[in-house]
């Protein structure tokens, strides 16, 4: 009896049901497997494109790691269908480089396993590659022109209405059947609170205004800024100011026009690593020249700038481009490590800005290194009084960090700590919502079922039940598809093991004096620490935080590769409410 992996892909999470998609992927592969052995393990990557190498999806990826793993607990891989699973050559360097997939690999196409010495088997896969990216080009491609036709026509296009205006309805969609859906027909329209500020910062500009002053004088006044009207779509942005970056892009945008213009942007793939091709791409959205833009003939919504005034600020922006080009700069070539090297920063990403929450950059400055926070010049206007540069120097919090957690870990306090930490995972252990859903939708349908078949037996017609007994099923086998691929629970924390794993930190002062810089940043990383550093004038304060996951620090400090430790023992407990902060 062979135990079979299960390798499944489903393209996005929005135009169709991972369930529904998972579950027939699993039945095609069932029946495949059927005369061999069962499917004990499923992988299933969702809303992850097929041109992404195996190594950089998350559930493939986890099938390589697996693969070096004697006990991964299954023998054969089987794919229910190529062209999720592979794009391109993608199959050469998975199976035919990975030497325990040869020979193991079950493929609907094949009628079996995969034989890379097989001629036919080899075609086949090569065939299929070829037509996984046939068809993601050709999709695209056909998006892409019926999107221009769109556009010509007039047609609203989707997506994010620009600043000024807001989507308004316009009524039942003109195609009957779309209307009988509910589709509806929508335009932009100016908004009433924005669509004066637009006006504005055209009429400054033409006054002599530059950007700085523009975001600065509508700052001041009071103006909502792009971010601060709409915070649901720019949770990420702090929307204290405006950025003069916004304001250059509305006096670049030719919607204001009332025409609707695609083309503006165009999506292209860029090798990850030009000398690694391998490595596969990553999706960028390029800027195209005005050649290639698509306007509508005919304007299909109210302008907010008149065709004047916009061609005025669009030549007055060309000639200040020109001036500025002709300008003399001094460049200066780059000498920073590549980013595929290992940090040379131990806090690296673990330093946060109080006052703005980004996180802290490294960067040396004569042979000692810096954790900087630098405001944005894009932004004319300060926030919460945070200088333009603030930076802390690593020497000086280094200390402060093994100060904290040899406290936090000392041997006297191994049991009292354990037993907090115990509390406060008793506390957070909740199984996933989706799970429990899940396993009360089974028993429902289980008592359905029984119940369909109560009515059978005392002589209700088939047909009458036959149809509530399908929908039941097929809930069920919903239910039943969550259930097969959520991750196992983590077990609640016990004493006895906390207590062993906090043990190892007995040494802690000792091994943080003899610890390599590699490894150090591995200790820190997997105690999740972060250090919050706010600075207001001379004020200095560091708060200091950890989510405990622990580590085998022996092995850590002891094999010189961080990467290869095993994670171990406590997981996400926050050992603030344990240990406090400092």
């Amino acid at each position: 009896m062979i135990r079979f992996a299960l390798s499944a892909r489903t393209s996005t999470d929005d135009l169709q049901d991972p369930a529904d998609s998972l579950r027939w992927q699993k039945d095609t592969a069932a029946r495949l497997v059927q005369p061999h052995g069962e499917i004990v393990t499923i992988y299933h990557d969702i809303d992850k494109s097929r041109s992404l190498p195996w190594d950089r999806r998350p559930e493939a990826s986890r099938i390589l790691r697996a693969l070096k793993d004697a006990h991964r607990g299954w023998d054969a891989l089987v794919i229910a269908e190529p062209q999720r699973a592979f794009s391109g050559t993608q199959f050469e360097g998975n199976l035919v480089s990975v030497r325990p997939l040869r020979r193991r690999v079950v493929d609907p196409r094949t009628g079996g396993a995969v034989d890379i010495n097989n001629d036919g088997h080899y075609m086949a896969l090569s065939n299929y590659g070829t037509m996984s990216r046939a068809e993601r080009n050709r999709t695209r491609l056909r998006v892409a022109n019926a999107v221009r036709a769109h556009a010509q026509a007039g047609r609203w296009l989707g997506g994010r209405p620009p600043y000024g205006y807001l989507i308004a309805d316009l009524g039942p969609h003109s195609n009957p059947s779309k209307a009988a859906s509910g589709a509806r027909l929508h335009q932009l329209a100016p908004d009433p609170s924005t669509a004066p500020a637009v006006k504005r910062i055209y009429e400054l500009y033409l006054s002599g205004a530059g950007y700085k002053q523009i975001a600065t004088v509508l700052t001041n006044e009071g103006v909502p800024s792009p971010s601060a009207h709409d915070r649901i779509r720019n949770s990420h942005r702090s929307g204290h100011a405006w950025a003069m970056s916004a304001v250059r892009t509305i006096l670049a945008n030719p919607r204001y026009l009332g025409h609707h213009v695609s083309g503006r942007t165009k999506k292209a793939d860029i090798l990850l690593d030009p000398d690694a091709p391998a490595l596969g791409h990553v999706t960028r959205q390029l800027w195209q020249d005005r050649t290639e833009w698509v306007t509508a003939s005919v304007q299909t919504y109210e302008a907010i700038v008149d065709e004047t005034t916009w061609h005025q600020v669009a030549a007055l922006i060309a000639a200040n481009s020109r001036s500025k080009a002709v300008t003399p700069t001094r460049h200066r070539t780059h000498s920073g490590v590549r980013r595929s090297e290992p940090s040379r920063y131990p806090l690296s990403g673990l330093v946060v800005c109080d006052l703005c929450e980004k996180k802290l950059q490294g960067n040396y400055v004569r042979g000692h290194a810096f954790y900087r926070c630098k405001l944005s010049s894009d932004y004319p206007v300060a926030v919460n009084d945070h200088p333009r540069s603030l930076a802390v120097r690593e020497d000086r919090l280094l200390p402060h960090v093994d100060a904290w957690l040899c406290q936090l870990f000392a041997p006297e306090r191994i049991e009292a700590t354990a037993a907090q930490i115990v509390e406060v995972d008793s506390q957070g252990h909740r199984e996933d919502p989706a799970v429990i859903g899940a396993r009360a939708t089974l028993t429902e349908c289980e008592r359905k079922l029984s119940k369909h078949l109560d009515g059978l037996e005392a002589g209700i017609a088939p047909d009458i039940i036959a149809a509530r007994i399908a929908a039941t099923q097929r809930e069920k086998a919903a239910a039943e598809s969550v259930l097969a691929t959520a991750p196992l629970a983590p077990e609640p924390l016990r004493l006895e093991g906390v207590i062993e794993t906090l043990t190892a930190l007995r040494d802690l002062p000792e091994l943080l004096g003899r610890i390599e810089q590699g490894d150090r940043t591995a200790l820190y990383q997997a105690l999740r620490l972060t250090v919050r550093y706010r600075r207001i004038g001379a004020t200095e304060e560091v708060k200091l935080t950890s989510t405990l996951r622990g580590v085998d620090l022996e092995q850590v400090a002891g094999n010189g590769n961080s990467r290869d430790s095993q994670v171990t023992g406590p997981r996400g407990v926050d050992l603030e409410r344990v240990g406090g902060g400092t």
